[in-house]
C-alpha cells in the first residue's frame, strides 16, 4: 500500500520501490487510502470523477490495463486518465488545431530546412581554423534530421527548465572561445531563426504549449479547486512546471501526489540539505538516489 510523507502535510504519497507501483496505485485509490472520503469499491460509480495524471501516455496505458487487471474483466466505468507531457485538447476546452500550436513533424522538417540552411552558409574559411579535428557537419538530408531533432530535444528542455539562453552563454569558458563561435552559429537556429518563424507563420512551439496549458490547469486548480479527486502518481517533478503542478494537487482537499520510491528513513536535516543544494555547489550531488524527490518536496 502507499505511504504518507511525514516530512510534508501536503498530501504527498509513495509507493516503494519494490512494489509493482499502477497495481499499488491503483488498489490503494480503490480501498480510500488516497484520498479521505473517497472509495471507489464500496460504490463504483465514484470512479468516473477522479483525474489522474501520469507522467507520459505509455504510463496511461499501462495504468488502463492496471485497473481493468483489478476489476478481472468486470465492465466497469475509469476514471479520466491525462499526461503532463502531452497537451489534450478536450480537456482544455480546445477545437484540435484552434491553438496554432506546430505539430511536432513540422517543427522536425522546418528545423531540418534550417540546419541544412545554416551548413549551405558556412564558408571553408571558418572550418579551417579546426584543422584536422572532427567537426559534425550534415552531409544529407537525413543528417540533417537526426542534428534537428537534437535541436528539438534542446529546445524542450530548455522550455521545461525554465533556462535561457543568456545563461547558457555564461558557461563558456574562454579556451573554448573557437568552438563557442561554430556553436553559437549553430544555436542560433533556435535561439533567433525558428522564433522568428513562429512569429511569420502566427503559431506556437508545442513544448511552450504544453507548457502554457500545464500552468493553465495550475491556476484552475488553485482558484476554483476540483469537484472530482485529482491524482497526479509516478512523476519524480523533475521540471518546474509539472512541480507547479504537484504542489497543486498536493494543496487540495481531495487531491493527491504519489511519488516513486521515497526513502523515509532519511533524516530531516538531509532532507533539507538535498533540496536546498545547487547542482552549481556540488555537481556530485545529483547522484543522491533522493537529489530529484528531495528537490520535489520542497514545494
Amino acid at each position: 500500500m502507499t505511504q504518507q510523507s511525514s516530512l510534508y502535510a501536503l498530501n504527498v504519497f509513495s509507493i516503494a520501490p519494490g512494489a509493482d507501483f499502477l497495481a499499488t496505485l491503483v488498489k490503494s485509490l480503490m480501498n480510500g487510502d488516497l484520498i479521505e472520503g473517497y472509495c471507489p469499491d464500496l460504490d463504483p460509480l465514484l470512479l468516473p470523477d477522479a483525474t489522474i495524471y501520469v507522467p507520459n501516455r505509455r504510463a496511461a496505458r499501462a495504468l488502463s490495463s492496471a485497473f481493468l487487471a483489478y476489476f478481472e474483466g468486470r465492465p466497469t466505468l475509469l476514471p479520466a486518465i491525462r499526461t503532463l507531457g502531452d497537451v489534450d485538447d478536450n480537456e482544455f476546452g480546445l477545437t484540435p488545431g484552434t491553438d496554432a500550436t506546430v505539430p511536432e513533424f513540422e517543427r522536425l522538417l522546418v528545423l531540418a530546412r534550417l540546419v541544412q540552411s545554416w551548413k549551405d552558409r558556412l564558408t571553408s574559411q571558418a572550418l579551417e581554423q579546426f584543422g584536422d579535428e572532427e567537426i559534425a557537419i550534415p552531409t544529407s538530408q537525413a543528417d540533417s534530421i537526426r542534428m534537428a531533432s537534437d535541436l528539438t530535444a534542446l529546445l524542450s528542455q530548455m522550455a521545461q527548465e525554465d533556462v535561457s539562453w543568456e545563461q547558457v552563454e555564461d558557461i563558456v569558458p574562454d579556451d573554448h572561445a573557437d568552438w563557442w563561435r561554430l556553436t553559437s552559429s549553430f544555436l542560433q537556429i533556435v535561439v533567433e531563426t525558428w522564433p522568428q518563424y513562429l512569429i511569420e507563420t502566427e503559431q506556437t512551439d508545442p513544448t511552450l504549449s504544453q507548457i502554457k496549458h500545464l500552468y493553465d490547469r495550475v491556476r484552475e486548480l488553485e482558484e476554483a479547486g476540483s469537484n472530482g479527486p485529482v491524482i497526479v502518481a509516478g512523476s519524480t517533478g523533475s521540471v518546474t512546471s509539472t512541480q507547479a503542478m504537484l504542489k497543486a494537487v498536493a494543496g487540495l482537499s481531495n487531491g493527491a501526489v504519489v511519488l516513486p520510491g521515497i526513502d523515509f528513513h532519511v533524516r530531516e536535516n538531509e532532507w533539507e540539505r538535498l533540496s536546498n543544494s545547487s547542482l552549481y555547489d556540488d555537481p556530485l550531488i545529483e547522484s543522491q538516489p533522493q537529489f530529484t524527490l528531495a528537490r520535489t518536496l520542497a514545494f
